[in-house]
Order: C-alpha cells, then sequence, then structure tokens
C-alpha cells in the first residue's frame, strides 16, 4: 500500500511541473512575440521618417540649388513653372524621375506643387511644396514644404491609408528666399 501512495504522488508532482514549465514558456512567448512586433513597429517608424527626410532634402535641392537645376519645378514667387503641360515638370530623387502636379492657387498663395517619391528600399515620400505670395514689404514670399515619408509603396506611388502595416511620418518646413 506505501509503494501505492508514492506512485500517485510522483504522478501530481510531474503534472504539477509540467504545468509550471509550460506557463513559463507561455508567458516567455508572449513577451518574444510582442518584442517583434515592437521592433517591427519601430524599423517601420525609422523608414518613414527617413523617407520623409529624404523627400524634404530632394525638395529643398530642386527648389534652392540654382546652380545645378536651370529651371524651377516649383514654380517662384512670381509665376509657375515654366512648363507645367505634359510631359511637364519631373524632379529626380534617387533612382527615378518623378512628375510634378502644379496647381495654381489664388490669393496669398502663388501655388501648390504635389509629387509622389518612391524610393529603392520600397518607402516612398509625398510631397506638397506650397509658394506663398510675398507681402509688399518683401522681395520674395515662403516656401512651404511638407514631406509625408511612409515605410511602404507600390510600384509607382504612395499608398492610400488602408493598409493596417502603413506608417506615415511627416516633416515640415518654412523658408524665405532671402536665407542663404
Amino acid at each position: 500500500m506505501k509503494n501505492f501512495k508514492q506512485n500517485g504522488f510522483v504522478l501530481l508532482f510531474a503534472v504539477l511541473l509540467v504545468s509550471i514549465v509550460l506557463t513559463v514558456t507561455l508567458v516567455l512567448l508572449d513577451i518574444t512575440l510582442r518584442q517583434l512586433v515592437l521592433s517591427a513597429t519601430n524599423r517601420d517608424s525609422q523608414k518613414a521618417y527617413y523617407a520623409a527626410h529624404a523627400g524634404l532634402d530632394c525638395a529643398i535641392f530642386w527648389d534652392r540649388d540654382k546652380n545645378v537645376v536651370d529651371h524651377k519645378p516649383f514654380g517662384s514667387y512670381t509665376n509657375a513653372p515654366q512648363d507645367p503641360e505634359p510631359p511637364g515638370i519631373t524632379v529626380q530623387c534617387g533612382d527615378t524621375n518623378d512628375p510634378v502636379d502644379w496647381s495654381e492657387n489664388v490669393g496669398s498663395t502663388i501655388g501648390t506643387a504635389l509629387i509622389d517619391i518612391v524610393f529603392s528600399d520600397g518607402s516612398c515620400a509625398k510631397l506638397k511644396v506650397t509658394k506663398q505670395a510675398p507681402d509688399e514689404d518683401e522681395e520674395t514670399g515662403d516656401t512651404i514644404i511638407q514631406s509625408s515619408g511612409y515605410n511602404l509603396s507600390n510600384a509607382s506611388a504612395c499608398p492610400d491609408a488602408n493598409s493596417n502595416r502603413l506608417v506615415e511620418r511627416t516633416l515640415v518646413t518654412t523658408y524665405n528666399d532671402n536665407w542663404k
């Protein structure tokens, strides 16, 4: 009889030990999965930020560098771009030539240029370059550049905001042609 009771205790102890090991394993698995999701979110956020920053740099280059660029793809403070009709104006950022979608505005804004830039790493940036008319006491108006970077893109443009994995980061800068 004594031997029978000890065998039952060993079985109970084995079930208890397996339950504890299984619980610890599941907790560690849950922590690992959460860390992987957090890591992927951080990676996607960084990719979107870098895309926004690259788009901003590209727009500033094309708008400001008078030594390399022989035309103003975003227009000037007094008129629209030189050739806004098709084949139109393109801006080269990275590996692609991206068309500029120009629209003239009224009031204090000369016009707005929109560009989708797709980068080779699969990210993209949507640029919005707005030229404002100068005030009466200024020679030039302000330029406002909004660059929204995304971690995902399709082959030719930035996607719509319907993807669960889409991360957007936006940078905005305003400057005046008087800065050197």
